[in-house]
């Protein structure tokens, strides 16, 4: 599950760096300039440093990370500044462009009007004609030949008499074809003038975009995080811990994948904090600081973090278990009485009740994610797995663990051997009952598993899985004829 942490770091971490000198034959576009502040928890569904959230308080056990910050040296910062001129150019040509292309549509439109207008004076100029042929052949009157020409132009003055009359329409016939003809020249070459500017309007929108793109490529992967090789080639690292320095396992420098920031470089450097794992329900504060030294650019003086930050357990809220470990207490996660009931994130059909009078505090995890060290064991088996994380209470309770009818259900031991479990099933609500006070790992097959007299799992958590697991001895199991479950 996602560890999702919104807790700002600021107040909680001050970082302390001087000056540094960088040597001039560096071969590290983007030195390393600072630590950063901030600390990051690792996405195991990204497989990656999550940087959407910084923490400020942290599980036990748990792995921060805190980016090298980068500073950017006389290559980069040419490079940068280039990068930005080269976006004022295309900026500039994509304004003007757009300018262009705005007064071509606003001149194609006015050429489409006058060749509107030209089109109607056209087949105004043709009536006129036609009104005077008639009038001449004795097939029209003159007052039609008037209105025609009054409806063309009332500025003109009639003929008196049909013979004129058709030899001066005929040509204002033809003078407004003429202008129709030529009215319609300039709307085509304004419709394609238009055309012509888009396309150079959005050639210049994909080059100041690129440009664009190009200088946050360059700002994003260099100017905020280091991800060279040579910038991290031969710096030591040493840290001195003021306050629970037995919580601390180790602290390295690495590189890992990000995700959750949009930044050029998938992979960069961080300096990892590997914490203990304790079980403890009481919060730990951890100080310290941590310092690089790399010959010729810094000294550990001039590099340094302070690290100021919690480690506790989340308490619960409510009387789900979760993925991730939750202290649950009396007021946060239950009540006092005589049974209580707990549900779990990972399989809504499964719950725990127990009595939970006089319950202290306890540390509570459970998870269904598919083992496949145990899995590789039993290759010909579908198998479901339920794994507590060990937590016993003061009282024995009732697990009500899912599985479907026929199921044959394991559990596997702190030293690694998975067992037979005598439980009764219900058939009704299609669980295993199980009685017990302690969450611990299950496994639920669809077949019978032959079990072995050595662990399969080892103490890291690996599989014993190789070519003398057949030499074991198998222990017997009896069936229960009416459940399907183990006994034993």
């Amino acid at each position: 599950m996602k560890k999702i942490l919104s807790f700002g770091l600021a107040s909680a971490m001050v970082m302390s760096m001087g000056a540094a000198a960088f040597a001039k034959d560096d071969d590290a576009l983007y030195p390393i300039g600072a630590i950063s502040t901030n600390a990051y928890l690792y996405d195991s569904d990204d497989y990656a440093v999550d940087l959407s959230q910084a923490v400020s308080r942290v599980d036990y056990g748990e792995t921060i990370y805190f980016p090298l910050l980068s500073a950017i040296n006389d290559d980069a910062a040419e490079a940068i500044e280039a990068a930005r001129r080269l976006l004022n150019e295309k900026t500039e040509a994509f304004n003007t462009a757009v300018s262009a292309h705005t007064n071509a549509v606003n001149d194609a439109a006015a050429k489409a009007e006058a060749l509107t207008a030209a089109e109607t004076a056209k087949s105004n100029a043709q009536a006129v004609l036609d009104a005077a042929t008639a009038w001449n052949a004795g097939t029209g009157t003159q007052q039609a030949y008037n209105d025609a020409l009054e409806a063309f132009d009332s500025a003109l003055t009639p003929a008196a008499d049909a013979a004129t009359a058709v030899t001066e329409s005929t040509t204002i016939a033809d003078t407004a074809a003429a202008a129709f003809t030529a009215a319609e020249t300039a709307k085509n070459d304004a419709d394609a003038l238009v055309t012509s500017a888009e396309a150079a309007k959005n050639t210049a929108e994909t080059e100041k975009n690129d440009a664009q793109t190009a200088l946050d490529n360059l700002l994003a992967s260099g100017a905020k995080y280091v991800y060279e090789t040579d910038a991290v080639d031969g710096v030591k690292i040493k840290s001195k811990w003021e306050m629970n320095g037995k919580l601390i396992d180790s602290v390295e420098l690495v590189k890992k994948k990000v995700v959750g920031e949009s930044i050029a470089q998938k992979y960069i450097y961080f300096i990892e904090v590997d914490l203990k794992d304790t079980g403890s329900v009481t919060a730990a504060d951890i100080s310290g600081t941590i310092q690089l030294r790399k010959s010729g650019e810094f000294d550990y003086d001039e590099m340094e973090l302070d690290v100021n930050m919690e480690l506790a357990y989340e308490t619960a809220t409510d009387s789900e278990i979760t993925e991730d470990l939750q202290i649950f207490k009396e007021g946060h996660g239950f009540e006092y009485g005589d049974s209580e009931e707990f549900t779990f994130e990972c399989d809504d059909e499964t719950y725990f009740e127990v009595n939970t009078n006089g319950q202290g505090k306890i540390l509570l995890s459970a998870t269904s994610d598919f083992d496949s060290d145990v899995a590789l064991i039993y290759p010909n088996a579908n198998l479901d797995f339920f794994y507590g994380n060990g937590a016993s209470f003061n009282r024995i309770g009732t697990l009500y663990l899912a599985a479907d009818p026929d199921s044959y259900l394991y559990q596997l031991k702190d030293d690694g051997r998975l067992v037979a479990v005598n439980a009764e099933y219900d058939e009704y609500d299609e669980n295993f009952v199980i009685k017990t006070r302690t969450l611990g790992k299950y496994v639920i097959s669809d077949v019978e598993l032959p079990l072995l007299n050595t662990p399969i799992i080892n103490g890291n958590g690996s599989s014993n899985n190789n070519s003398n697991n057949n030499s074991g001895t198998v222990d017997s199991v009896v069936t229960n004829p009416n459940t399907g479950v183990e006994i034993g």
